[in-house]
């Protein structure tokens, strides 16, 4: 996979500091890189649109045998009235998750599309209320480099 094409995610530094300093804490990436900085890097999927981005790729994190148990997975920004990510159903859940609302910033690179993200109830609610309402998770990036992505 090219490292540089997709979405490029950290999610929230200190959960995955928190996640591999416990003991049987760890992160498996299926289908996922990382990136030069360390963040995940999705790739786009074929079911990409205008209005939802798609990204394929598994990211499990799993600690505390089992009681720490959230998935990155079928991940996809989508652009309605406010733009969100969202991700599949967790373990205890029925249907997507939105984690957090974006807001598009002043990309760095050219050729991409850069994106705060603020956490939303549900996204507090799967993480276990560790996290608050408007959290912010890291800023996110998606490169185009190979997947014609376009909203205009």
């Amino acid at each position: 996979m090219d490292a540089g094409a997709g979405l490029h995610w950290a999610f929230r530094e200190s959960f995955r500091e928190y996640v591999t300093a416990i003991d049987d804490g760890r992160i498996d990436r299926r289908q996922v890189d990382l990136d030069a900085m360390g963040r995940f890097v999705f790739r786009r999927s074929g079911r990409s649109s205008r209005s939802l981005w798609v990204f394929e790729g598994r990211v499990d994190f799993w600690a505390h045998f089992g009681v720490l148990n959230f998935s990155l997975y079928d991940v996809c920004i989508e652009f309605g009235p406010r733009p969100c990510i969202s991700v599949g159903p967790q373990t205890r859940e029925k249907e997507r998750v939105v984690l957090a609302e974006l807001e598009e910033v002043a990309a760095q690179v050219p050729g991409t599309h850069e994106f705060t993200a603020m956490l939303t109830a549900d996204g507090a609610r799967v993480l276990g209320g560790v996290y608050s309402v408007g959290d912010p998770l890291e800023r996110l990036t998606v490169s185009p480099v190979g997947c014609s992505l376009s909203r205009d």
